[in-house]
Formats: structure tokens, sequence, C-alpha cells
């Protein structure tokens, strides 16, 4: 099975070269901090963050005849915080077979999520993201009860499937599935995923009791020389609105980037359309950024964004984005803003 492949499919913390499964146990994590001012709705100030810094144990045991045990456990750390200072991030463990694909199961990033944070070219987490505008109806989610499976490439293609079993506790009912078809060979990258949340309580996160909660999501990456374009496009289908409990969206959106040496320059605008139901529900996204890397572990950054949303838009766009540290809900009718300078440095 291609190991570059695999390694993106299973999300952004097995992103790292698979190498780093072979053996082990490996020690890895990352300090992301960042200095941010935000703007939202009038109010306005400075705020220093930590944004999903992390740390986590990885690694393989070679069984015979192609078959590996895998696993990885990750926590997120944020010492900016007296309290709760560790949270829950991926944790699986399972088996990789050169012949049959991956079987995990644990917590994990759906593979829609996986999908968006491909297409996206600002890092997880940095002030800019996609997840700023495309998180609603829980199409970037990290669920538990989590059994997954990769399968092995087919030429450039791979499945990623999903299924949250739920518990017996509360009779199965917050189980869904999510799966995705992706293709990746030389520069390009495109995947289509959908997501499926049929358990009640899964409804009921979402403010939605009577209907399938569904997300539909298509991205696509390619590389050429030192530029990089992305697109995004996705469909919310029965989520919550101030209109009805079976609502739909779209929404649209893309980007560019361009390297120059130790340089990266980028800029993406994202797009939601009205929902069906609810007038001058649109919003927004726009984000320009300035990534330098320091050395291969080190990189510092200054982004900037803004989110401009109508009289009718809900609760769903934020400045800063899931998982960033200065994340806030966007003003309505309003246009807010947010600007940052930080670093990564990973071990």
């Amino acid at each position: 099975m291609n190991k570059k492949i695999l390694s993106m499919a299973v999300a952004g913390v097995l992103a790292a070269p698979a190498a780093a499964f072979a053996g082990g146990p490996t020690l890895y994590g990352q300090a992301h901090l960042s200095l941010d001012y935000i703007d939202v709705a009038d109010v306005s100030g400075l705020d220093s963050t930590s944004n999903s810094s992390r740390i986590g144990v990885k690694g393989s045991f070679d069984l015979g005849s192609g078959l590996s045990a895998i696993y990885l456990l990750e926590w997120g750390v944020n010492g900016f915080q007296s309290s709760n200072v560790l949270s829950n991030r991926n944790q699986i463990a399972g088996f990789k077979s050169d012949s049959f694909g991956t079987f995990v199961m644990g917590r994990h990033d759906t593979p829609t999520k996986v999908v968006g944070r491909k297409a996206d070219l600002f890092w997880s987490t940095q002030l800019g993201q996609n997840r700023q505008i495309t998180t609603a109806n829980l199409s970037d989610a990290r669920v538990p009860h989590v059994v997954g499976y990769i399968s092995p490439n087919f030429g450039p293609v791979h499945a990623f499937l999903a299924y949250v079993t739920g518990t017996a506790a509360n009779d199965n009912d917050d189980n869904a599935f999510s799966g995705a078809l992706i293709y990746e060979q030389g520069g390009l990258f495109a995947a289509i995923s959908y997501d499926s949340f049929f358990g009640d309580i899964m409804k009921q996160q979402l403010g939605n009791g009577s209907d399938t909660p569904q997300n539909l999501r298509v991205a696509a990456k390619y590389k050429f020389g030192d530029f990089t374009v992305a697109g995004l496009f996705q469909r919310n289908m029965n989520f919550k609105t101030s209109g009805s409990n079976d609502d739909n969206q779209n929404l649209l959106g893309g980007g560019l980037a361009y390297k120059m040496g130790k340089s990266t320059v980028k800029g993406q605008v994202y797009y939601a359309f009205e929902t069906d139901d609810v007038n001058d529900s649109n919003a927004l996204m726009a984000s320009l950024g300035w990534d330098y890397s320091l050395s291969k572990n080190t990189a510092a950054y200054i982004t900037g964004t803004l989110m401009s949303t109508d009289k009718g838009s809900q609760s769903y766009y934020t400045i800063g984005g899931a998982g960033h540290g200065s994340n806030v809900v966007a003003g309505v009718d309003d246009t807010s803003w947010g600007i940052s300078a930080g670093y990564r440095i990973k071990f």
C-alpha cells in the first residue's frame, strides 16, 4: 500500500511520514502559539493563545506476513489554562495489512474532516483556516467510538470509511457514518466525502431532533511549480436553522499559495450561500497569510481574516475556527476580523 497516501488518509496527526510508524514508540508533538487581535461586533482585544498544541506517541509492531499492529495516542496541551490542560485528540489502535488495508478503532477525525483539511491552504488551527466557515452540521467533527477502514490503493484511488457505533448505554443513539473516496497522484489531490449523523444524540447536538443531518464535500488541491491552488464545495443537508429542522445550504471556496524560498504567501475566499428557508443568511470569509520557514520543524507567520455575515446568519461562523485559542463567534449582520502573529515548533 502506498505509504504516503495511507499517512494522509488517517488524518492530520498521521500525516507525518509513514516511516514514523515503523517501530516505536515515537514521541512527537507541536507547540503552536500566537498573539491575536480580534474585533467582533465592536468588541476588540488582544489575546495570547495556544492553538491545538499537542503531544502524542505512535508506533507499530511487525507481526509478519505483511501485517503490523499500529497505534497512536494524542492529547491537546494548553499551558495558558490553569485547569483542563490536557484534552483528548485522535486516539486509535489497529492493524495494517499490505494486502487488505488498515483497520482501526478509537477516537478520530471523520473522513469529511480529513478531506477539508487537505484542501485548506492555511494550517490546521491557524487564524484564516477554512474551518471558520465550514463547520456547520458537524462537517468537521472528531468523534469517539469509531470503527475505521482504509482500503488498499486501486491505482491512485483508495477509500477511507468510518462508522460510529454509539454505546450500548444509550441504545446506540449517537451513531453515524462518514466516508471518502480519495485520489492522489503527482501534484493532484481530489476527494469526495459524505456524512450521515443518524443517531438521536447527534441530532440533539445540532438542535435538530427530527431529520438526519448529512454533509457532502468535494475538495481538490493541485501543486505546480511554486504554486498551489485549492477548491472546496460543500452541501449541508437537514440541519437546524431559525426557519426549519430540514434546511440546506451550499458553500464554495478556494485559494492560491505561492512559495518563494522560505516564504509562502497565500490567500483564500469562502462563501456560504443563503439557506433554503432563511433569507439573507449568507456569509463571506476572506483570509491572507505569510508563512516563513525557520527550519524543517519551525515556522513563523502573520495572517489576517475577516468574516462578513448578513442579518439572517446563524452562529455557524467564527473568527479563529476550531482549535484556535482565540476562536470567537462572528457577529450577525456585521464584518468581524482578526490579525494573528504566531509560530509553530514541531518535534
